[in-house]
């Protein structure tokens, strides 16, 4: 699947272990959007583990439908996630990502910024 379809730049990898996802700005992502990004995820990172930086644009929306995928989702995937790091900018992001996290916290470290440089050396830490 092309990335340029997705509501995703193109997944980037940071270094040896670590990606980053960046949202496009102003998407609304769906249930399908949700999984064709886990699709390009995996599609990636071959389903290797790596540590992962989640950019989520300004403005940018997701569905209940996608946050649960997303969920039940990476809680089966866990082995093949290091840790996670979100970076949000609105109060409304914030709120659905630490609601997010609190289903995941158990299955890899996980943690929301709103400062990339803080969220990058949260990640490498882990």
């Amino acid at each position: 699947m092309p990335t340029s379809k997705l509501k995703i730049q193109p997944i980037e990898l940071i270094d040896n272990n670590s990606i980053v996802v960046n949202y496009n700005e102003k998407v609304h992502i769906e249930l399908e959007d949700m999984k064709d990004i886990l699709n390009a995820i995996y599609e990636f990172t071959k389903k290797k583990p790596f540590k992962r930086l989640i950019v989520i644009s300004k403005n940018s929306t997701i569905t209940r439908e996608a946050r649960t995928l997303l969920q039940e989702e990476n809680h089966l995937n866990r082995k093949n996630i290091v840790a996670e790091a979100v970076v949000v900018h609105s109060l409304a992001q914030k709120m659905a990502t630490n609601f997010y996290l609190s289903f995941i916290k158990n299955d890899f470290p996980s943690k929301f910024f709103t400062d990339l440089n803080t969220a990058n050396e949260w990640l490498k830490s882990h």
